[in-house]
């Protein structure tokens, strides 16, 4: 995909568990993406080699086969990443992370989402997430969306229902068909 503002092209590949877990560099820049988003909520302790050690175990080392990230990288730089699984026909994400420099990138955002939906396309009929409650602007894009949405004490998790995730699907065929 290109970025009309530069002309430069953005990549996006999908990853397994045991590719993400294979390549270091990428496991840790993952992780340094989601300590600097996260910090402002659970303290600048999530960087420590413990926590990272932990995150490598929980979501890398489950051997999870419907374990997915589509990640976004410009000129060899990782902007963001979506860390998802389609398990009985729901496709759930888990993380939806980009650097806060590239936070309002649409290209980016688009590109991640279209990637992903492309690639589980006959895969899943509803689509569930939760947002936290401090992030604004992720519930004006995707809440809207929601057709259940039940609070909890730090964010909202919602569904989809099948009805409006055939409606997106469509919409991001129609898109990757321009």
């Amino acid at each position: 995909m290109i970025d009309s503002d530069k002309d430069i092209i953005m990549e996006f590949c999908i990853y397994t568990q045991k590719e993400v877990l294979s390549d270091g560099d990428l496991a840790d820049r993952l992780i340094d993406i989601i300590v600097d988003n996260m910090s402002y909520l659970f303290g600048d302790d999530m960087g420590s080699d413990e926590n990272r050690k932990e995150w490598k175990q929980n979501q890398l080392m489950t051997d999870d086969p419907a374990w997915r990230a589509v990640v976004g990288v410009k000129c060899g730089e990782i902007l963001g990443f979506i860390i998802y699984t389609v398990k009985n026909r729901a496709l759930s994400i888990n993380e939806f992370e980009i650097v806060k420099t590239h936070r309002r990138d649409h290209v980016l955002m688009i590109g991640m989402l279209q990637t992903m939906i492309a690639g589980e396309y006959d895969s899943f009929d509803t689509i569930r997430s939760y947002i936290n409650k401090r992030n604004i602007e992720s519930q004006k894009n995707f809440l809207r969306y929601a057709t259940s949405v039940s609070e909890t004490e730090r964010g909202y998790r919602f569904v989809i229902n099948e009805e409006k995730t055939a409606l997106i699907k469509e919409r991001f065929r129609k898109r990757e068909n321009r």
